[in-house]
């Protein structure tokens, strides 16, 4: 019933996630199997765009059930109809050990089953005349903001981006810009979609324990668009939370009393470019909430006057924070940083 109403109007749209779970959870099902073989091929594939992030990790290099046969030729099918939201995901994939090339890990890192059938499908793709340049664009994109995102900087506020790494991001026209959200169009036609102009010459750091790059990317429509590029932090999870609260927003209009009331979650795409490196959105106009509540003029500051500074805060919590390490020598103690202190006395005394 659910393979049929698909076919049947986009009224049924929603229906494509049970779809998914039923399909998953009884992929050993050999009847289950052979339903979905009479009725893949004849719903489009931008039905299956939302939940191609669901299916590419079950992709795999041993094709000897029907289902991986099944799942790879319609992602195929996916990629080739639509690329600009296909091929990211599968290229994500492939490229999942790639970090390993910049944190120095192990090569002995066994590459799971699904990582070779990405790779073996994007291979295979890079065949068809229809994605051949879109991809190989795509590939030099993707390995140039990997570079970026793990390079080793020094801790200023405004770095070069080296040309070793800047010239593969400059005229990549067949490539939509990476945090825009593309229309799909179910006819597959995508001429005329936003691609990459250039990337600035610089970056700026913005703070955080990874150490994440604020970019601009130009567009070939001439705008500006800022990015946020991240290593060594997985982003995988992010990008599937922005895909629910997408989902949510798409219930929310179409119930009648929240579309009257406008109601709406605001969104910013996200996209995963290994396992541990993406590319965020910089959501214009937003400030984090401690900028809000503690930066220069805070709120809390302009509300409560009367209370502690943040600097006082910061400066007693680091106190606390402090372990003491009482030592036998005279009965005297010394703090982390090796200062002598009297017997009992406190570090934050």
């Amino acid at each position: 019933n659910y393979l049929m109403s698909l076919k049947c109007g986009p009224e049924h749209s929603l229906q494509m996630f049970r779809l998914t779970s039923l399909w998953l959870e009884n992929r050993s099902h050999e009847e289950v199997c052979q339903v979905m073989e009479q009725h893949l091929n004849n719903i489009s594939t931008y039905r299956f765009l939302p939940v191609v992030p669901q299916l590419a990790p079950h992709i795999s290099n041993r094709a000897d059930d029907n289902f991986t046969r099944q799942l790879n030729t319609l992602l195929e099918r996916c990629a080739v109809d639509h690329p600009h939201h296909t091929l990211p995901v599968i290229l994500a994939l492939a490229n999942s050990h790639k970090d390993k090339e910049y944190t120095g890990a192990k090569s002995g890192i066994t590459t799971e089953p699904r990582v070779l059938g990405a790779q073996n499908m994007i291979h295979r793709l890079k065949k068809r005349s229809e994605v051949n340049s879109i991809l190989i664009q795509m590939e030099e994109v993707a390995a140039a903001l990997i570079a970026l995102a793990y390079y080793e900087t020094k801790q200023t506020k405004v770095n070069s981006i080296p040309k070793s790494i800047l010239k593969h991001l400059i005229n990549k026209t067949l490539v939509a810009v990476p945090t825009m959200t593309i229309p799909v169009n179910k006819d597959c036609k995508y001429d005329d979609i936003i691609g990459i102009h250039k990337y600035s010459d610089n970056f700026g750091l913005v703070g955080g324990i990874n150490a994440p790059k604020k970019i601009s990317c130009w567009g070939t429509d001439g705008i500006e668009r800022p990015q946020l590029v991240k290593g060594k932090d997985d982003l995988r999870q992010d990008a599937v939370m922005q895909q629910v609260f997408t989902i949510l927003n798409t219930l929310l209009k179409n119930n009648k009393e929240t579309k009257k009331r406008k109601l709406l979650i605001r969104t910013y795409k996200i996209v995963p470019l290994s396992q541990r490196s993406g590319v965020l959105e910089w959501c214009q106009n937003t400030q984090p909430l401690s900028s809000y509540l503690t930066g220069a003029n805070g709120a809390h500051e302009r509300y409560y006057p009367e209370d502690r500074s943040v600097k006082e805060c910061r400066t007693l919590i680091m106190r606390f924070n402090m372990q003491v390490l009482w030592t036998t020598k005279g009965g005297a103690g010394v703090d982390i940083q090796g200062r002598q202190l009297k017997d009992h006395q406190s570090v934050t005394s």
